[in-house]
Order: C-alpha cells, then sequence, then structure tokens
C-alpha cells in the first residue's frame, strides 16, 4: 500500500490484534500525509477528497468547500421557503377568485330579480292605467325605463 518508507511492511498474515495496528498505522499514516502535502488528500477509509486548487493549503481548502456547502444549503432552505410562500399566494389568490364570482352572481342575481320586479310593475300599471282615451300613452313608459336602466 504505502511504498516509500512505509513503517507497515508487506506481510498480510498477521493476527487480528496485528492488522488491528496496523489499520491505526495506516491511518495515522494518511493523517501524516494530509497534513503535509498539497494536491489530492486521501480520507481516512474509502472517504476520499482531491483538493481543486493545490496550491492552496488543504485546511484552507477544505474550509472553503464547507462554506460553499453552507451558502448551497442556505439557498436550497430559502427556495423550498419562497416555493411555500407562492403556494400560499395561488390558494388566497383562487379564494379572491371564488369570492369575487359569488359577488358578481349576486349582484347579477340581485339586478335581475329588480329588473323583473320593475318589469312587473310597469305591467300592472300598464294594465290599469290602459283607457281608449290614451292609446299612446303604455308606450312611454316602456321608453323610459328602457332609457333608464341603460
Amino acid at each position: 500500500m504505502l511504498q516509500d518508507g512505509s513503517p507497515l511492511g508487506d506481510s498480510q498474515t498477521d493476527s487480528t490484534a496485528g492488522s488491528n495496528a496496523k489499520r491505526h498505522l495506516l491511518n495515522q499514516e494518511y493523517i501524516k500525509r494530509g497534513k503535509i502535502k498539497k494536491g489530492t488528500i486521501y480520507g481516512l477509509g474509502s472517504v476520499q477528497y482531491k483538493n481543486s486548487s493545490p496550491s492552496v493549503p488543504i485546511h484552507v481548502s477544505l474550509q472553503r468547500n464547507l462554506d460553499v456547502d453552507m451558502r448551497m444549503s442556505g439557498f436550497e432552505t430559502t427556495i423550498s421557503e419562497f416555493k411555500e410562500e407562492i403556494t400560499g399566494v395561488k390558494e388566497d389568490f383562487s379564494a379572491l377568485k371564488a369570492e369575487i364570482y359569488a359577488f358578481k352572481t349576486k349582484v347579477t342575481g340581485g339586478m335581475s330579480a329588480s329588473q323583473a320586479t320593475l318589469n312587473t310593475i310597469l305591467q300592472t300599471l300598464q294594465s290599469h292605467a290602459f283607457t281608449p282615451a290614451s292609446t299612446a300613452q303604455p308606450s312611454q313608459p316602456q321608453a323610459l325605463f328602457c332609457q333608464f336602466m341603460y
């Protein structure tokens, strides 16, 4: 594994206590190399990290990457909050549309009811006022009513 003067040696047939000691020495070697070198850092076990800018010390690069990760998680949180707010605004607009439609229906229904009432009153007045002497008069209230409504 380590070819440049590693204290481990080549024997792979030691007992489990010996292999645990080797694992400990290997981990120490990884840590030592990670502190000294710039460039690629080999993590403990299967974890590996590649330093993208070898001219920067390892701890600076790790801190920069941590900062970037924290910013990204902050952006993700903000975006999810905005999505929730947009959903709330959509629901509010849907409720407002329903209320406007109900108000429009109520006003239109009220206008048609008042128009029907006025037509009934006009018909009643026409039937009471209809005499043979005044045949031209029944058309005048209707003309006035039509002008009044429009």
